[in-house]
């Protein structure tokens, strides 16, 4: 389906939408009643604003929403067959909160390697009430021949050290609301993967663009400053960041090998 991801957003934030954005709108239109029963006419102009700003912050919203989950340009499937990361014959982890977007192209390109989704979700550390509506839509899970579903916590990932070649962390980030939980997950994702393996992460930032559209719904974003620093303080090399439209941010981090260092003999009285 075209719209199928941000139907499904719409509905993790229905309470926004119906309460706030609907409860708004019933009272600019209670306003304008008002105006036109007391004839105060200079409410009216008033009211015919508030209510334009109104349909315009839900335009935006919808906008980006569609634009960062629908639009086949931010596919983080085409990314990272754009850019070569997935090897079909090594393991692959995608770490999961419900969202499982993309998991169905990404797990049938698998040949000899296997492709673990892990759920990480846990409500003392993800508390926002939009993930448990997300969560009771989870689509369901494909019966593909090199697909595993295995549970695991920030702490502790259940894949043995050093036998992954890509982990995949579309909109994690954003949901583990304590920097301690993000580090240790890093420590967690840093241990699975082998010798140069990519860590690759997607997720919202606190751009401008995303305080255009988001509004007061930016202010839970991470900072892209933040996660940089918290990538190479986990011991990764090399964080490369792209965007679609500064909605979204990819970052690719690479798993340094260890470097040996020789010490030359010296001969001092040669």
């Amino acid at each position: 389906m075209r719209f199928e991801n941000t139907a499904r957003f719409v509905s993790a934030y229905r309470p926004l939408f119906l309460w706030g954005y609907g409860g708004f709108c019933l009272a600019i239109i209670a306003l304008t009643l008002f105006a036109l029963l007391f004839e105060s006419w200079g409410l009216i102009p008033i009211s015919l604003a508030l209510l334009l700003l109104l349909f315009s912050r839900m335009f935006l919203l919808l906008w980006a929403t569609y634009q960062r989950l629908d639009r086949p340009l931010a596919s983080y499937y085409a990314f990272i067959k754009q850019y070569g990361l997935l090897n079909p014959q090594k393991d692959v982890v995608y770490l999961d909160l419900g969202g499982r977007r993309e998991l169905l192209e990404l797990a049938q390109q698998m040949i000899n390697g296997r492709f673990f989704l892990v759920d990480l979700f846990a409500p003392h550390l993800m508390p926002r009430l939009h993930l448990l509506r997300v969560r009771q839509n989870i689509p369901p899970l494909p019966q593909l021949p090199r697909l595993e579903f295995k549970n695991g916590t920030t702490r502790l990932l259940p894949i043995q050290d050093g036998s992954v070649h890509l982990v995949i962390m579309p909109y994690v980030w954003q949901e583990i609301l304590q920097e301690g939980d993000r580090e240790l997950l890093l420590k967690e994702v840093f241990r699975i993967l082998a010798v140069s393996g990519r860590l690759l992460v997607i997720d919202q930032y606190r751009t401008p663009m995303n305080w255009v559209c988001l509004g007061f719904l930016a202010s839970r974003l991470p900072y892209l400053s933040r996660i940089q620093h918290q990538l190479k303080a986990a011991g990764f090399q090399n964080p490369e960041t792209t965007h679609y439209l500064q909605l979204s941010h990819t970052l690719i981090s690479t798993k340094p090998g260890r470097t040996r260092i020789r010490q030359l003999p010296l001969n001092l009285y040669d």
